[in-house]
């Protein structure tokens, strides 16, 4: 486990568990997923790859909603809090590590809720840290629900409404890269979790999971407006115009009916 640990970093990150150690991943993930989630939150979560690897933008900020995003953890995986310009009240979306960092950009906020687009490793390293020190619900898909660190206090479904304030956020059932995949959709922005990224979907580890996910984005996701911007777990924005454009190019064209994985639009 040592040379696991000290040589392959790769493999506690959940997009690369299946392929870079399947022998060792189907032996595990139902005995040790606690015992990993525990190795990667004391060894990794609250650390950067990179010396000052931490970044924080304003993404979006009018009159209506704040959105600040954290790039955080060892795998680079955002932080999105939503924040009530009116009321104060805010969330916060996904907990990949260094809480400290989220805590002290809450400051000044007061936090109602902490919402988890999926049960990642990468998207979670935080999460018992915000909760015991936020007091706060933590809310997440109820086919996510049984591989985070703690028991979640609510359960959300496609079409829920979580209020922030004078905030409004929808919730979206969008299964794929994991069963419980969420995105948050308030006003014209989209917090899409690993479902969607500029140029693809989110990695799939079967055929029928990419299905899943294909479906997921024309029935929930394509169907909003051009406009709706779009805010990642990794990484920079996008536009749904965009998306949807590449995505009619890439559905023009036949492709191999196995095909699963990183999937880009313009060249798979």
């Amino acid at each position: 486990m040592t040379n696991l640990l000290t040589q392959d970093l790769v493999w506690f990150d959940p997009d690369h568990i299946g392929t870079q150690h399947p022998e060792l991943f189907e032996g595990l993930r139902e005995h040790w997923k606690r015992s990993l989630w525990i190795i990667y939150v004391t060894v990794f979560a609250n650390r950067s790859t990179k010396p000052g690897r931490y970044k924080m933008a304003v993404v979006v900020k009018n009159e209506s909603i704040r959105i600040e995003k954290l790039e955080l953890g060892p795998f680079g995986t955002n932080t999105y809090i939503l924040t009530c310009p009116k009321t104060s009240m805010s969330a916060v979306v996904d907990a990949p590590g260094e809480a400290d960092k989220i805590l002290e950009r809450l400051k000044g906020t007061n936090p109602k809720c902490i919402l988890m687009t999926h049960n990642h490793m990468d998207h979670v390293g935080a999460l018992l840290e915000l909760k015991s020190k936020l007091s706060v619900p933590v809310a997440v898909h109820s086919a996510d629900a049984g591989n985070l660190p703690l028991e979640p206090d609510q359960n959300l479904s496609d079409g829920d409404v979580v209020s922030i304030g004078e905030i409004q956020i929808t919730v979206l059932h969008t299964p794929g890269h994991t069963p419980g995949s969420l995105c948050f959709l308030t006003g014209s922005y989209l917090i899409s979790g690993d479902t969607i990224f500029p140029g693809g979907p989110g990695k799939t580890w079967s055929p029928a999971a990419f299905k899943q996910i294909v479906e997921s984005l024309t029935s929930k996701i394509f169907v909003l407006p051009d406009e709706t911007e779009v805010y990642p777990g990794h990484g920079g924005a996008t536009t749904l115009k965009k998306e949807k454009q590449n995505f009619d190019i890439f559905s023009s064209k036949p492709h191999d009916p196995k095909l699963c994985g990183d999937v880009v639009w313009l060249s798979s």
